[in-house]
């Protein structure tokens, strides 16, 4: 079976969405160059993976792949290879597929840029997905609007950066105004020390309402740093109404009983 020939067999069924069809005179084809012991034309790789794809049959795609990366190494096959970790639920193997093609300058979309911002935070390194998303954010890559600002303070506050994270949340609750971004600065100023605006911080959460998470034990903690320890325990028996802070909210209340 000659290269030309064969090939135009491929496209031919593919074109009829004969897709089956296809596939066999791909395998008749690699069967055939490794009989031969040569190296598969990239075409032929490119092809079998792209059927795969569209059949869903993403494990067998993923010996293909690495052949395409091992023989023609381009980013996008990197590309494709991370988002194939996807399907399959490889979130580890993920991310370092991704990160070549990142580390490498060949991803600058936004959609791409945040997916690995997540992944990074998925994989317990906050510390990359906060420099990820803050440089995208500063190139333009990726738009500096609340969702992503508050994605960023997240990051930084759980990397242990609490000084970084003050102004992407500080910047986040500009734009919103949403009670669950007060509530996550409360945290953050009570980090940092600066009580007093951790205080305000989660009254303004509390005033929002709606919250799975409302800023009343920030505001009890706050208000104990303060030595305030009447406004810390009304704050407390706010707090153990809501399931999310019942138990936690019940320690410091007690503890603020015993202070006062």
């Amino acid at each position: 079976m000659s290269f030309v020939v064969s090939l135009w067999s491929v496209v031919f069924n593919y074109q009829l969405d004969k897709k089956t069809a296809a596939q066999a005179y791909i395998k008749r084809a690699i069967s055939d160059y490794e009989r031969r012991g040569k190296r598969l034309p990239e075409a032929w790789w490119s092809l079998q993976s792209l059927l795969y794809f569209e059949q869903e049959e993403y494990r067998q795609a993923l010996p293909v792949l690495k052949q395409l990366i091992k023989h023609y190494p381009r980013y996008r096959y990197w590309h494709q290879l991370g988002g194939l970790y996807g399907q399959l639920n490889k979130n580890i193997e993920r991310l370092v597929a991704t990160e070549v093609v990142y580390l490498a300058g060949a991803l600058d979309k936004e959609r791409e840029l945040l997916s690995l911002a997540y992944l990074y935070l998925g994989a317990k390194t906050p510390y990359r997905a906060a420099v990820t998303l803050e440089t995208a954010i500063t190139k333009k890559q990726v738009q500096e609007n609340a969702k992503h600002l508050e994605l960023l303070g997240q990051a930084w506050q759980q990397a242990g950066e609490g000084e970084k994270a003050r102004p992407a949340l500080e910047k986040a609750v500009a734009l919103s105004g949403q009670g669950k971004i007060y509530a996550q600065l409360a945290g953050v100023y009570l980090d940092i020390g600066d009580d007093a605006k951790a205080v305000a911080a989660a009254k303004n959460a509390l005033s929002k309402g709606q919250l799975k998470r409302p800023g009343a034990v920030q505001l009890g903690n706050a208000q104990l740093n303060l030595h305030c320890y009447d406004k810390a325990i009304d704050a407390f028996e706010q707090a153990v109404r809501y399931k999310t802070s019942k138990i936690n909210a019940k320690q410091w209340l007690d503890y603020a009983r015993a202070e006062g």
